[in-house]
């Protein structure tokens, strides 16, 4: 969030840290906790290739959490891993609904 230096007449900018409540969270830019630090267990089931399922209520931190575990698998060069989110699959559908769109 770009918020003015409180000069009024200056065009000088600054960032600020702030709150996010939309959007996964970017450790330099938002408030946060460390994703690491809330889910323990996650690497070890992983190391054990074990199946894991992250269930939470909205805005708790899942999908920053999973951004997060999927840059320290692939920074321990263990395994590889991938990011994939079908929330706008969803968005879709709708659209498809609404002005009657084919397949």
């Amino acid at each position: 969030m770009y918020v003015c230096d409180g000069n009024q007449h200056s065009k000088q900018r600054y960032f600020m840290i702030c709150y996010n409540i939309v959007d996964p969270c970017n450790k330099g830019k938002h408030y946060m906790l460390e994703a690491s630090s809330r889910l323990q267990g996650v690497e070890q089931l992983i190391d054990t290739e074990q199946y894991f399922l992250i269930h939470a209520t909205r805005k708790s931190g899942k999908t920053t959490f999973l951004k997060d575990l999927t840059q320290r698998v692939i920074n321990s060069e263990k395994f590889y891993a991938l990011y994939c989110s079908l929330e706008n699959m969803q968005k879709l559908m709708i659209l498809k609904k609404v002005f009657h769109l084919s397949s």
